[in-house]
């Protein structure tokens, strides 16, 4: 591997043992600074030059630009060094493809993005199949908050215990809706579980203070007022045709 990658230094045994791990799921535990990009690259040039995969077929996904960025060059950069670039030795042939077919090239790129990138361009391409427009407009956190105060702001149900300031209560119905939607679960589901562990939290609690129970008791109401405004927030992004980053995450989960 060091000589296919032209590198100064061969990978260390830990390095090496997660770069010709079998390909099923795997968690590499490293800290900062420690070369997890160059170990990443490494692992796509590994397994691309044994054959395993093809370029094309490696999926790279972080949180931010500036990481996503990054690890497409330094792939890139590994693999036309290991001759499987565009045109290189391992790559598809010019002379065959004929000068004219410039995407197959491209296409015979790994993809690498960020998650909410990705799965904008997966639900820009796919959404149909599961009934998403791909013209849905994305908000931001700015248009979040004003579309979930104009929700409290029309509520018409009942509220005991949901009592702070509208602005605590936005930034609480936004982390619940966003919460919801990053772990793929829905309303009645997170209804379902309350409902099933309330009883159990106050057995538990017996021993503690009445004080200790009722905190425990009005924690599980407020979640359900809380969710009662998730729905009529949900509801309103529908019709304005409207979603936010995690509806992004949670919609191309779905379609996957």
């Amino acid at each position: 591997l060091q000589q296919v990658m032209q590198s100064d230094f061969p990978p260390s045994p830990e390095q090496w043992e997660a770069i010709r791990a079998p390909l099923e799921p795997a968690v590499v535990v490293a800290g900062a600074g420690s070369g997890k990009t160059t170990l990443m690259a490494a692992r796509v040039v590994y397994l691309v030059v044994t054959g395993q995969v093809r370029p094309d077929e490696v999926l790279g996904l972080t949180f931010t630009t500036k990481a996503a960025s990054e690890l497409r060059q330094r792939i890139r950069e590994a693999l036309e060094r290991a001759g499987f670039g565009p045109g290189g030795p391992g790559g598809p042939d010019r002379a065959a493809r004929g000068e004219q077919d410039e995407e197959a090239v491209e296409l015979l790129e790994p993809t690498v993005s960020t998650y909410n990138a990705y799965a904008s361009a997966l639900l820009s391409e796919h959404g149909l199949r599961i009934g998403h427009e791909p013209d849905t407009r994305v908000m931001a956190d700015a248009s979040r908050y004003q579309l979930a105060a104009r929700v409290i702001d029309r509520h018409t149900g009942r509220v005991e215990l949901l009592s702070d300031s509208p602005r605590h209560v936005i930034d609480y119905v936004l982390r619940l809706e966003g919460a919801l939607s990053e772990h793929l679960v829905d309303v009645a589901a997170l209804r379902a579980f309350d409902a099933a562990q309330a009883p159990r939290f106050a057995e538990a609690l017996l021993a503690g203070t009445k004080k200790t129970r009722d905190d425990v008791a009005s924690a599980f109401a407020r979640r359900a007022e809380a969710l009662d405004l998730v729905e009529e927030y949900r509801r309103l992004k529908h019709a304005l045709g409207l979603m936010d980053f995690s509806d992004q995450i949670a919609l191309a989960a779905r379609l996957a």
